[in-house]
């Protein structure tokens, strides 16, 4: 049986990088671009999409530096995808989804702000 390999680095895709920017430089939202991959990794959490691998990432960020089993956050994605044999290749994949959205939200209006977001996150949850 062949062994499934997780990565040990976490990418992020030319469009995330953009987002990552966007977040951190111009909009001041977070002052570190991991602050802002967990925010989205959890916007991209509550979505629940299909995990597809990324393609295209560029390595970013050492994975351990983003989530681990010490922290909980490994295993909270287990829970919401308790068959995933790759957890950190999931969380690359939700971190750019998360991303995405973010994106989305911010070319619908430019002047959106982290308290609209984050208000469109709660009102999706409770419909």
């Amino acid at each position: 049986m062949e062994e499934i390999r997780d990565v040990v680095d976490i990418g992020v895709t030319p469009d995330g990088e953009e987002t990552l920017k966007l977040l951190t430089e111009e909009k001041g939202w977070f002052n570190q671009q991991q602050a802002a991959a967990r925010f989205a990794l959890a916007l991209a959490l509550k979505e629940k999409p299909e995990f597809k691998p990324l393609k295209n990432a560029r390595t970013k960020w050492a994975a351990r530096n983003i989530a681990s089993e010490e922290d909980g956050l490994v295993d909270a994605v287990k829970i919401v995808y308790p068959d995933i044999q790759t957890p950190y290749k999931l969380l690359e994949f939700l971190i750019d989804r998360g991303l995405s959205i973010i994106q989305e939200e911010n070319d619908h209006d430019p002047h959106i702000s982290l308290e609209q977001i984050l208000d469109d996150f709660v009102e999706t949850d409770q419909q």
